[in-house]
């Protein structure tokens, strides 16, 4: 799903969630954790993955409206960054209607952009093999080399990422 994306269109499909079942899944069960993911990704590494999955939980847990509001936030940061064409009331509209299938199409676009959306900025940071250079257009994107390996130990469990 690296293929070539362009600029002034999604590369699929709002509805198109079972063509990366994976992603599918995970915004499905943990809609946070996609949610802080492509929030990361879009604010370049300056807050991280679990701020915004933490707060996106939070503000779902109390009024789904508020975290509609923060969805719809980022739809619309995440078209202007990537230069999709679009509208606010749309977004408004995906976000408040379908917030999964908005994720999910989010996620699938990074994805498709080049993104590896299973390695946060703290993975890359601790790879120290990261820039920030948007592999389709030439600026904006995190672009990974070859192959690395990121080691961390979680609940006292060693895990390697390669």
């Amino acid at each position: 799903m690296t293929e070539k994306v362009s600029r002034g269109s999604w590369s699929t499909g709002l509805c198109d969630c079972f063509s990366d079942c994976g992603s599918c899944c995970l915004t499905l069960w943990c809609p946070c954790v996609s949610f802080g993911r492509v929030a990361e990704i879009l604010d370049k590494g300056s807050n991280s993955c679990c701020l915004h999955g933490s707060l996106f939980y939070f503000l779902a847990i109390f009024t789904q409206l508020g975290a509609s509001i923060y969805a719809w936030f980022y739809r619309t940061k995440f078209r202007e960054v990537y230069g999709i064409e679009g509208h606010q009331c749309k977004d408004c509209l995906v976000s408040f209607v379908c917030p999964c299938l908005s994720l999910c199409q989010e996620y699938r676009e990074l994805k498709a952009r080049g993104f590896d959306m299973s390695v946060g900025k703290l993975g890359r940071e601790r790879a120290n093999a990261h820039t920030w250079c948007d592999v389709s257009t030439g600026s904006g994107g995190w672009h990974e080399p070859l192959s690395w390996t990121v080691c961390e130990t979680v609940c006292g469990i060693r895990v390697c990422l390669e």
